[in-house]
């Protein structure tokens, strides 16, 4: 059910949306991940002397037509570290490879497939400073904007690239990217905490999603759990499909924001200090793996009529998984040796930074 006030928000959201129209389009790999901070990190290619890493992305999620890259762009690991900036040279190759992503091997050059191999980016690249945010992820800051677009057609095989160092300069300490691991040996999909909740005098609520159970076929099963029994004796469970910044303060619930938009919401009653779970099934499509979602609660206060008082809980990002373990769409293997003729690479499904391709990608 919805209750009245869940729906005063849900009008709020359109009015905050603005309007935004691009010819360009961009694709980030693994798909679902644009929104959601990656489960891993990586710290390759970047803040070492030397290294390099190879990408094989399936033509499922680069285009569904021919088009044009621009460039590739990545982003630094919402963890707690400072990261110091500086400029070092890098060399991007691009190009079409029959090999597909599940059949990387630890060879750079056999997973080109016999294809010759494109220099789109050499030159020195400035590697941007990066602080610890509360709001993740943290934007694609570090773009390799190519000498001229790299045309892409999905019918001659999927996309290889080839990023390395070159030249022997040492980067300043360690740098981690963001980074995505979806194994093929395990059922499920991704669960993360993007953005942190309000609270009103200290009383907050929070949210938490079974990933083991997040996949088609399965259920969305969230627990909403508050930290003052009492507080709240109603909760409401919002689920969307878009990320959104509305600032609540205008309803009573000053230093809150609604952080997604509201596709569905379901309301708990509190019973005994707690929440009874919200259990939603997942319809058993195939075609919603990797799909992203956008969870967050709401904790009402008794006082009838109004907001004020209320809380937001924190942002969860959601991306739906598969049942029998994720399909490998795309991989990735690292060296500490760009010129070594085997290279590091893992064996239990995708393992890679969060890329973003831009260009035109139907």
């Amino acid at each position: 059910m919805t209750h009245p006030l869940v729906f005063r928000l849900a009008i709020l959201v359109p009015c905050a949306i603005p309007a935004v129209a691009s010819a360009q389009q961009a694709r980030v790999v693994p798909p679902g991940f644009a929104d959601i901070e990656g489960n891993l990190l990586s710290t390759y290619p970047f803040g070492r002397a030397a290294g390099g890493m190879q990408f094989v992305c399936d033509p499922n999620v680069v285009a569904s037509a021919p088009g044009l890259i621009f460039d590739v762009a990545f982003r630094v690991d919402a963890d707690a570290n400072t990261y110091q900036a500086y400029t070092k040279q890098y060399k991007l190759t691009a190009a079409q490879t029959p090999i597909a992503a599940a059949a990387m091997t630890r060879d750079p050059v056999a997973n080109h497939g016999g294809a010759t191999p494109t220099v789109v980016f050499q030159t020195p690249l400035n590697v941007p400073a990066s602080s610890p945010v509360s709001i993740l992820p943290k934007p694609f800051s570090i773009t390799l904007p190519f000498a001229a677009p790299f045309t892409y057609d999905p019918a001659l095989g999927g996309l290889i690239l080839t990023l390395t160092t070159d030249d022997a300069i040492s980067p300043p300490g360690t740098y981690r990217l963001d980074a995505a691991s979806t194994r093929n040996d395990r059922a499920g999909g991704i669960v993360a905490s993007l953005a942190p909740g309000c609270n009103a005098a200290g009383a907050a609520v929070s949210l938490a999603v079974d990933a083991t159970l997040l996949h088609f076929g399965g259920t969305l099963t969230a627990t909403i759990t508050g930290n003052s029994p009492g507080a709240f004796p109603l909760a409401a469970f919002l689920l969307g499909a878009t990320r959104q910044n509305v600032d609540l303060t205008p309803l009573g619930m000053t230093g809150c924001t609604l952080d997604t938009d509201i596709l569905a919401s379901i309301t708990v009653l509190e019973t005994g200090g707690a929440y009874a779970p919200v259990i939603l099934p997942i319809p058993a499509d195939p075609l919603l793996e990797g799909v992203p979602f956008f969870a967050q609660a709401l904790g009402v206060t008794a006082t009838p009529g109004t907001l004020a008082g209320s809380v937001t809980g924190n942002l969860v990002g959601l991306r739906i998984g598969n049942p029998v373990g994720h399909s490998i769409w795309s991989q990735s293997m690292f060296t500490t040796n760009p010129t070594a003729t085997q290279w590091s690479i893992g064996q239990v499904g995708t393992y890679q930074p969060v890329l973003r391709l831009g260009g035109i990608l139907p």
